[in-house]
């Protein structure tokens, strides 16, 4: 599993970080009366997503990154969460997004962090 890289930056911009929790139920709606909700798994993905200033050299590390050590986003990949500082398992589920900002970049990343 390889490791998001060190030269990259380590946490989301605050604005437009966004994660949503994994929904583990089954919801059943009956003829009358309020749905029937049962538990289907003990854990299940959920998406994160947000954006980071980059340097131009910072982007062609990501470009190797996505590009080479997860093969396109296909691999899996530690992330540090956001909000709780523990490791994470994540993966691409989308190819980064560039957009110039003054003189860096700002890059939106969409992941999808595993059980």
């Amino acid at each position: 599993m390889a490791l998001w890289p060190a030269t990259l930056p380590q946490n989301f911009e605050q604005e437009g970080y966004s994660e949503l929790s994994p929904d583990m139920t089954v919801r059943t709606k009956m003829d009358t009366g309020p749905a029937k909700v049962r538990r289907r798994f003990t854990a299940a993905p959920y998406p994160m997503s947000g954006t980071m200033r980059m340097t131009k050299d910072q982007t062609v590390d990501l470009d190797t990154f996505y590009q080479t050590t997860t093969h396109g986003g296909a691999d899996v990949f530690t992330f540090i969460h956001p909000r709780k500082g523990t490791t994470l398992s994540c993966r691409f589920t989308a190819p980064p997004e560039y957009s110039s900002f003054e003189h860096d970049f700002n890059v939106a990343l969409k992941f999808e962090v595993l059980p």
